[in-house]
Parts: C-alpha cells; structure tokens; sequence
C-alpha cells in the first residue's frame, strides 16, 4: 500500500492552499495525495477518516482561519495518541499565513512558509521525503546514545559528556546542562543525566517505574531524561504525564516517535545518522 497525504486546509485558503498542493505534487515523491477544506467536515475525525487507507502525513494549512476553528482548537490536540500514534502518522503543520499557531503545534515543529513560500515548500517536500528514512532500530546502543548526545547539543543544551562506563548501571549514560532562568529571570545551570534505552519492545509503565526507581536518588537533584528508541504506550504516557506534574518531579521521556520530531526539525542530524 502506497503511502498518502492528507492535506488540510481552510476554504478562505483555497488559492495558497491549491498552490502547495501543486508544488509537493510535482516533486514526484510517489506517494497517495488528498486534500480536504476543514469546512466540509462537521468534526476532524470525520476529516482523517475519510481516505480509503490511513494517512502516512497529515499536512495542516496554517492561518488564522484554520487556527479560530473550532475543530483545530477542540480537537486536533486530543488526537494526538488516537492518529498520530496509533496510526504512525507523521504531522507536518505549514504556516502559511501569519497567525499564531496553538502552542501545542510545536511539537511537530512548525514549518514556517508565510514569508518565503517556495523555502516553505522545499522544507516541506524534504521533510516528507526523510520522514520514513528515521529508522531507530537500525542504531545500536553506542550509535543511539551518539544520536541523542547531538539532538541535546542541538537543542541548546551545554556540557554534554558520555559515560565512559559503557552498561554501566550506576552512570547515567549522559550528563548534560541546560541554561534556563530561574523564577526571577536570573540564568541558571540545571544539571540533567540521561538514560539511553534501544529497544525493539514498546516502553511501558514498569520501564518508567524502573527507570526512576534506579535514578531518583542516585542522581538526585538532577533532572532526568528517559530516551527510548521504541513507542511508548499510550497508558506509559499517561503515567508519566500524570506523574511528571507532581511537585518536584523533574522528569523526561523522548521515545521514538518524540525524536522523529526532533531530527525532522534538524536536518543535519538526519543527514549525520540516516542519509549514509
């Protein structure tokens, strides 16, 4: 079954809208393309069902029309784990209008064509294209902790140093530090120790439960980074986002599906562990 597209728009977009389509059309990527208004639909679900296969990419149309619809602002944030990650559904938000997107977007690292369309575009194309080349499970142990050392030199964080002890369940696989501001505006180092998993197997909650039973007090006050190269499981990240709004919980987790997003963003990182 061949890979496919949906892509989502507003009607008062029509005209940006059809010339994205067009412009991802002609860069012969081989895969299923659709595209659907927001209007026509009376819910999103409706909208994401309504290919005859599920959908590789979901492309959603930014601007401040499909960012006041109801069906963006109620719904698309809760289908998340029921699309996204049920489905291993790859969404590519694009502005291309200025608005201001739903903070939650962010996860999926907004492409920005609003002032330069045809950068946009490219982005776009390449994003689609390198997206099932992310393949985690071809990296090894030392090769995964590799990739997650320059994702987190990538994302600002400082000091970055492997363990040396290589299996060592007393080091933590990565320490780094991340300058952030205190309460009061005031620059601070946070210190952060990381554990790096490669698995086959979906991370689930009594991973989690081991993961912070091992490393709580070992590395307290640290915060903690659980990097994982499997999906977790849905009732796994609810557990850990009940648990992390705990007062004093400084807890992470990137699992599979979180460093796609991560390395999509960063084409470099793609180009230095997948492009070979």
């Amino acid at each position: 079954m061949h890979a496919s597209i949906l892509f989502l728009y507003s009607s008062y977009d029509e005209e940006a809208a059809t010339r994205v389509f067009r412009e991802v059309n002609r860069a012969n990527l081989g895969i299923r393309m659709l595209s659907a208004s927001l209007e026509s639909y009376s819910t999103l679900g409706e909208a994401l069902q309504s290919s005859a296969s599920p959908n590789d990419y979901l492309v959603i149309l930014l601007s401040p029309a499909i960012v006041h619809s109801p069906l963006i602002t109620q719904e698309l944030e809760g289908l998340i784990g029921t699309y996204a990650r049920q489905r291993s559904l790859t969404v590519v938000p694009v502005k291309i209008h200025p608005c201001r997107a739903p903070s939650f977007m962010r996860y999926w690292r907004i492409i920005d064509a609003s002032k330069d369309a045809k950068k946009g575009i490219r982005s776009l194309i390449e994003r689609i294209r390198i997206a099932p080349l992310i393949d985690l499970q071809e990296l090894g142990p030392a090769r995964l902790e590799e990739l997650v050392e320059s994702v987190l030199r990538a994302y600002g964080f400082v000091r970055v140093e492997r363990s040396s002890s290589s299996g060592s369940d007393v080091e933590a696989d990565i320490r780094a530090e991340l300058l952030a501001k205190d309460p009061f505006g005031r620059q601070v180092r946070e210190a952060w120790v990381v554990e790096v998993k490669a698995s086959t197997r979906t991370t689930d909650t009594s991973t989690l439960r081991s993961f912070l039973a091992n490393s709580s007090l070992r590395h307290a006050p640290a915060k903690l980074l659980f990097v994982t190269s499997s999906p977790m499981t849905s009732a796994a990240r609810e557990w850990i986002d009940h648990y992390s709004r705990s007062p004093g919980t400084g807890v992470s987790v990137l699992d599979a599906n979180d460093l796609k997003y991560l390395i999509l963003a960063k084409p470099k990182l793609f180009r230095k562990f997948f492009a070979g």
